[in-house]
């Protein structure tokens, strides 16, 4: 038995040994399988879990801003209304009624106001009633006198005479005290409310962008704190720790816009509405419609008064002056409290609050708050009373029978025309609109507060503010004090002369790796280059996700582009030189720079690597717009405006960032300067050929170089420059084009 199984063994000892290998084989690719598969869920788990604890996180900010936000309204709203007191008005107008016993003397202000509507004219009525009061007083007084003592007559006559001239002088200053009472009711009413509507929006927006920036730092070191311990260095990434104290002062920064700042914003809402309604009678009658169109104008006025520029004033102590009021009214010290971390979050807030998306925000909440106050005032008008409805049908005309009669038409028409809008005499809608500002300020519950909170833009705002990513140390904010500065210098000097036609067609990226589109795209807006295509409509116009790569749509919402796809894609639609990293040497590099920065003819792309400047993220590509000679800085402006703001870096350290190999082509990243195709380059920006014959052959791995007898004919191009044509090994509309130049 046994010796059968052997030599069973060994007669199918091979086909026994595949077998065991197979199964062997297939057994440690499931368990590896497997294995693979359980990292997999356990990464996807760790993944959700980390978006679902940032989520709570958010969220639970959101409500800490509306708690926050509550509870800074009541003494931003005692003030407003100790201000702006129409109600000490409206005590001064009673008591100039009550010495009059009359029947209209005991009225109130509501019926005073339906007594205005229904007189041709208010000061008339109530110079009568003040005549008749005098003229009823006179004669009491006289025919009393009579009685005690007739002997006196003569004297009471002249003492009734002077009665009636001190009265009648009575009267005149009445007059003209409360007309201007009146004015002044109207105009603080309207002031009042829109106080309310602009510093609530305003409060509400400053505490969201203060609690996420507070949210986003305390967030960040729980999750340092738990993956990487309390001991751990960043390489510059988390620059240090937000303090208890920090915190604290930072968010006392909203005690200048409740104590001060609205006082500014005050006077600029109280001219527009002096300006925009202060030439409206009181017993003009408006409509709803021309209501909103009233407080439009203010709106609109108050913008023209410079209001979205003076934003950070309003908002932040800013100077000398202030800062030191500032400390002084909350006794504090300016070396506790402008740490170098106080400091990086005031510029990051001002950045913030100077940016178009917080104005842009703003805007919106003064819009909805004013819509939702206008739906509120659309009560104090009453329903127009609907044309009666005609009896029945017209019968219509037969040949022979008589026309229907004339009058019978006009009803009919009138029945199914629009009805009259509804008016109201604007010296009623005072009371409301008062009555509405302090709603606005002092509602419990507070559906403006909580209208303007739950809005989408102030949402968007704080998630941008909450997820943004701090600018690593050693690089400058463009929109902080020393980044205008080194700017303002830059373009004195010069060094900035293409910036402009940047800035005005600068684009975020649409898609997270879109930033070598966005920013060719960029260009080729600023080189007013014709695409040759439509955008959108009739319009021509370059956009990132119309300039198609030689990738899958789906593979470039991934990974991007390369370098060498950059150049294959921008030589189709300008003129480009490219030089990578290793080929251009430091002081090639500020040669370009320099000599970009001083044309608006020619710009600059750079492909660097995020971590050399301790920045997150991988590769990236944005333009250049300036140059700062004594500093030897250069801005950079980020195509990812969402996750980092424009910057200032060194340019020897931004030349270390393009030394970095990519790690899909195993080749170093680098720059390109760009020009429209008709434009004449100084022959000095084209590599050498030397370092054209390095080049090649560091590309000869990555992609196909081909011999081209049709090319871009450039002026003044040098001999030693070899004319080619690139191909990314790939069949695409760029990749074929017949007027591709390769140059370093």
């Amino acid at each position: 038995m046994l010796d059968s199984a052997w030599g069973f063994v060994k007669r199918h000892q091979r086909k026994l040994m595949i077998t065991a290998g197979v199964a062997g084989g297939l057994y440690y690719s499931g368990k590896l399988l497997l294995e693979r598969i359980t990292e997999m869920q356990a990464a996807s788990a760790k993944e959700r879990a980390a978006k679902d604890n940032i989520r709570i996180r958010f969220d639970q900010n959101q409500r800490d801003c509306l708690f926050t936000i509550m509870s800074l309204l009541p003494e931003l709203s005692e003030q407003v209304l100790h201000e702006v007191d129409v109600e000490k008005l409206i005590t001064e107008l009673r008591a100039i009624h009550v010495p009059q016993k009359s029947a209209a003397g005991s009225q109130t202000i509501c019926e005073k106001t339906q007594n205005i509507e229904a007189h041709e004219d208010r000061n008339d009525v109530w110079s009568e009633q003040g005549e008749q009061t005098s003229m009823q007083t006179k004669e009491s007084g006289s025919g009393a006198e009579e009685e005690k003592d007739a002997s006196n007559a003569s004297g009471t006559v002249i003492e009734a005479n002077d009665n009636a001239q001190q009265a009648a002088q009575a009267k005149n200053v009445t007059r003209r005290t409360k007309l201007e009472i009146w004015e002044d009711i109207k105009i603080q009413s309207f002031t009042r409310t829109l106080i309310a509507v602009y510093s609530e929006s305003l409060l509400t927006i400053l505490v969201h962008v203060q609690l996420s920036m507070v949210g986003r730092s305390t967030y960040l070191e729980s999750v340092v704190g738990k993956y990487a311990g309390e001991d751990v260095t960043l390489d510059g990434r988390l620059i240090s720790r937000l303090s208890s104290a920090d915190e604290q002062h930072f968010l006392m920064l909203s005690w200048w816009f409740i104590n001060r700042g609205w006082r500014q914003l005050m006077s600029l809402i109280s001219e527009a509405a002096n300006h925009c309604i202060g030439y409206l009678p009181l017993k003009e009658r408006v409509s709803h419609r021309e209501l909103s169109a009233l407080f439009a104008s203010i709106h609109n006025r108050v913008r023209e008064n410079g209001l979205m520029q003076d934003l950070p004033a309003i908002l932040l102590p800013l100077g000398d002056e202030n800062v030191g009021e500032y400390l002084a009214a909350n006794r504090l010290e300016a070396e506790r409290v402008f740490t170098p971390v106080f400091v990086r979050l005031l510029d990051q807030i001002r950045d913030i609050i100077e940016s178009s998306d917080f104005i842009y925000v703003f805007s919106s909440c003064v819009n909805r708050l004013t819509a939702q106050l206008l739906e509120s005032l659309q009560e104090s008008f009453p329903e127009p009373v609907p044309a009666p409805a005609p009896s029945a049908p017209l019968p219509p005309t037969v040949e022979g029978e008589a026309a229907p009669d004339l009058d019978d038409v006009v009803k009919e028409f009138e029945h199914f025309s629009v009805p009259p809008e509804s008016r109201v005499v604007i010296v009623q809608l005072l009371p409301r609109i008062a009555r509405e500002g302090h709603q606005i300020l002092n509602g419990v519950p507070n559906q403006y507060l909580e209208n303007v909170s739950a809005s989408r833009e102030v949402q968007a705002l704080s998630a941008a503010t909450f997820y943004r990513r701090e600018l690593p140390e050693g690089l400058v904010s463009f929109t902080s004090l020393q980044g205008r500065k080194l700017f303002k210098e830059s373009l004195n000097e010069g060094f900035a002369e293409g910036y402009f036609n940047l800035a005005g067609n600068f684009t975020v990226q649409s898609e997270p790796a879109y930033c070598g589109p966005s920013s060719l795209a960029m260009v080729l807006n600023a080189l007013e280059v014709d695409p040759g295509r439509k955008w959108k409509g009739v319009w021509r116009w370059y956009s990132d996700e119309l300039l198609k790569s030689c990738r899958a749509e789906s593979d470039l919402k991934a990974n991007g582009i390369t370098f060498d796809e950059f150049l294959c894609l921008g030589s189709t639609h300008a003129q480009v030189i490219a030089k990578r990293g290793k080929t251009a040497s430091r002081e090639e590099f500020l040669r370009d720079i320099r000599y970009v920065a001083q044309r608006d003819d020619v710009f600059m792309v750079v492909s660097f690597y995020r971590p050399a400047l301790n920045q997150t993220g991988d590769g990236h590509f944005s333009p250049v717009g300036a140059y700062h000679p004594d500093t030897n800085q250069v801005l950079v402006l980020d195509s990812a405006r969402y996750k980092y703001p424009s910057w200032f870096c060194d340019v020897d350290r931004l030349y270390d960032a393009l030394q970095h190999k990519d790690v899909e082509t195993g080749l170093p990243r680098g720059y390109f300067l760009i020009s429209r195709r008709d434009a004449r380059m100084d022959p000095g920006l084209f590599p050498s050929f030397e370092s054209q014959k390095n080049h090649y052959s560091q590309l000869e791995s990555a992609i196909d170089i081909e011999s081209s007898s049709e090319v871009v004919d450039l002026p003044e191009r040098p001999s030693d420059v070899l004319p080619t044509k690139i191909s990314c090994g790939k069949s695409s509309s760029c990749c074929s084009s017949k007027k591709t130049i390769l140059n370093g």
